[in-house]
């Protein structure tokens, strides 16, 4: 571009002859015009150019100002790092199982509550996990076991195979027969239900035989407020209640020892509610012992025994003693001989004075 501009520049200078009419003094037309259409082809692309510069800035512009109005952005989140699952820490393998035929079912029931927070572990993984916990005769075992490698692949053969082993309790047979023994004896409804709950849990016996079995373990006394229940009661109703009335029976014998009546010859006194009185009628009284009430109040949260409304004896001063009615009439004349011939012993005064020798 600079040297066909400098062309043009050189043609618009070169000095005109003074006699025009001689052709071999004046520049070439075909010069003159290709300089103009190659300068004007060159302005065309600067302007072009510079259109397309000033459109960029424009759009830099736009983003400048798009900038400064927009409110920063915020910061990414941190990211949280990943927790398992499940807490795998608070769960550990049990301790070394030796063989103990009663221990076998608690220690496989340790181990698959530890496995259950790995269910993506393999078969094989997890029989390695439980042999690696095995001691003594349970560790001599699992090394034949694992030598012969036919259960070791999977995990589900492999304890069934460690039960039929090891899982022979020695009161595996007498379970059933523990339960039919079982019963409240001196303890509490409490003490007994629990192991009632631990044998009937292995027994595989209905809840209807359970409930018959544990109502016929109960204390005497516990049975006779439990008499006027429903009978339909679950095992689980029947044992919730069951202990609640021997802690009720329980603090009424406490009470009694801790507050003794005096001895004193009492008489009873008749109750408004008792049967036989005129103011509860047979209908009422077969009404609430199908009902399970109260045959002194009519509630239905306790019994008669147990009833708080009921009154205590009336307890009466015992009056002095006849002594002819205590000593008897051998006991009397043996202290006073005087009296050995007389036919009356209310009357002193119809007596005679002994006779002197």
């Amino acid at each position: 571009m600079t040297e066909e501009f400098a062309n043009v520049m050189d043609a618009a200078n070169y000095p005109l002859p003074a006699d025009t009419s001689d052709e071999t003094t004046i520049p070439p037309l075909h010069l003159l015009a290709a300089s103009v259409a190659s300068l004007s082809a060159t302005v065309e692309g600067h302007q072009q150019e510079l259109a397309k510069l000033e459109a960029a800035m424009r759009e830099v512009i736009q983003r400048l100002n798009a900038l400064s109005v927009a409110p920063p952005a915020s910061p990414p989140a941190p990211v949280q790092p990943t927790m398992p699952t499940h807490p795998v820490s608070a769960i550990k393998l049990p301790e070394p199982y030796d063989g103990e035929p009663n221990g076998c079912e608690g220690f496989l029931l340790q181990c698959d509550l530890f496995l259950t927070h790995y269910p993506q572990m393999p078969d094989a993984s997890k029989v390695a996990a439980v042999i690696t916990h095995l001691k003594g005769k349970a560790l001599e075992w699992a090394t034949a076991v694992w030598r012969g490698g036919e259960v070791t692949t999977s995990y589900n053969q492999f304890t069934a195979l460690f039960r039929a082993v090891f899982d022979h309790p020695t009161d595996g047979k007498e379970r059933s027969e523990k339960l039919l023994k079982l019963s409240q004896g001196t303890g509490t409804a409490a003490e007994y239900a629990l192991q009632f709950r631990t044998l009937a849990a292995a027994s595989g016996w209905n809840q209807q035989a359970l409930t018959a079995v544990y109502r016929r373990g109960l204390r005497e006394d516990v049975r006779g407020v439990l008499a006027c229940r429903d009978q339909n009661l679950t095992l689980d109703a029947l044992i919730d209640l069951s202990i609640n009335l021997d802690y009720l029976l329980q603090e009424r014998r406490r009470h009694r020892r801790t507050s003794p009546l005096p001895f004193y010859h009492s008489e009873p006194e008749s109750e408004p509610m008792q049967v036989g009185s005129a103011h509860l009628t047979p209908q009422e009284r077969r009404r609430r012992v199908e009902q399970g009430l109260c045959l002194y109040c009519g509630d239905h949260s306790h019994q008669v025994e147990l009833c708080p409304k009921r009154p205590q004896p009336r307890v009466r001063r015992p009056q002095p003693a006849n002594p002819h009615k205590i000593l008897g009439r051998q006991a009397i004349s043996s202290h006073q001989p005087w009296l050995r011939h007389s036919n009356c012993l209310s009357t002193p005064s119809h007596h005679q004075s002994p006779s002197t020798p």
